[in-house]
């Protein structure tokens, strides 16, 4: 079955189109992204930008074109966090409509799920964390094998907007923004006690643009995907980052425009992350909601 999926996120949305077979990704044909910034300043506003609606108009007339071309069987899309929240939602199921792009909420448990599933192809003891724009996943199993999640209000755009007023950062805003995260973390120290152990696989934006940020650029994505990255090599870029201004930082090999200003807050939740799990540093993974989203919709005729 040829299947798209959709991920519609607070910052960027992605389309997987894939050859799926009895829960399997047999081949994939199309992986696109697009920094939509559906976010833009909901979290103050309550309400989706105008703005933001219009490059959702652009993305979602762009992957029409792309699963119209490649004759999709069966379209699958989810939206999270944003769509939770706006007020205005339906000025953004009626772009779905129009496009004829089926747009589900889904909460962040299943969300969480789907992560898990798609993050990768092979079993082992892992624990996924999925930065998105408004909230940050973490999914793992415990040592029984029970699997575990959690969606927590901590998201790259969310902070940022909230607690990053002026780039380079300033180090009381950072102070700020490193308590509310760990204070958030504390809540849940019971649930990360028990991922312990676990291997640290990190998906979505902010560490794939890590990684191509110190593979020098370019984005191979064979490279990117399964690379490790030490906790100590990602704190002393983080620490560079945030002494550059967003200018500065676009002129390094591998930083996405529109992720710019993001980026500091995204990195500094799987900083913390990785300290209150205990992990030594990051497995990264390309691959995340969109994959899980794929082997459900071929397994599952209700999605």
């Amino acid at each position: 079955m040829r299947v798209a999926a959709l991920d519609l996120g607070s910052n960027t949305f992605i389309l997987l189109i894939a050859e799926v077979d009895k829960g399997q990704i047999k081949k994939v044909i199309v992986d696109e992204t697009k920094l939509v910034r559906l976010g833009q300043n909901l979290f103050e506003t309550g309400e989706f930008h105008p703005e933001a609606l219009e490059r959702v108009k652009e993305c979602f007339s762009e992957f029409r074109k792309l699963i119209d071309k490649h004759q999709v069987e069966k379209i699958v899309a989810v939206a999270t966090s944003a769509s939770r929240d706006a007020k205005n939602k339906d000025e953004f199921f009626a772009l779905g409509e129009k496009y004829r792009i089926p747009i589900n909420v889904i909460t962040g448990d299943l969300e969480a799920k789907l992560t898990y599933q798609g993050a990768r192809e092979n079993e082992g003891s892992f624990a996924v964390i999925d930065v998105g724009g408004g909230s940050t996943e973490v999914v793992g199993k415990n040592k029984d094998g029970v699997l575990l999640k959690h969606s927590f209000d901590l998201g790259c755009v969310r902070l940022n907007e909230k607690y990053i007023k002026r780039h380079p950062v300033m180090k009381p805003e950072l102070k700020q923004l490193e308590q509310f995260i760990e204070d958030k973390l504390l809540e849940k120290k019971e649930f990360l006690s028990q991922l312990k152990g676990n291997e640290l696989v990190a998906v979505a934006g902010t560490p794939t643009t890590v990684a191509d940020m110190m593979l020098g650029g370019g984005f191979d994505r064979e490279k990117i995907d399964n690379a490790f990255i030490p906790i100590e090599d990602w704190n002393i870029l983080f620490q560079s980052l945030c002494g550059l201004s967003t200018k500065q930082r676009l002129k390094i090999p591998g930083m996405t425009k529109g992720r710019e200003d993001v980026i500091i807050s995204g990195m500094l939740i799987l900083s913390l992350l990785a300290k209150n799990l205990g992990a030594k540093g990051f497995n990264v993974s390309t691959r995340g909601v969109r994959y899980g989203l794929a082997i459900e919709a071929s397994i599952n005729a209700d999605l």
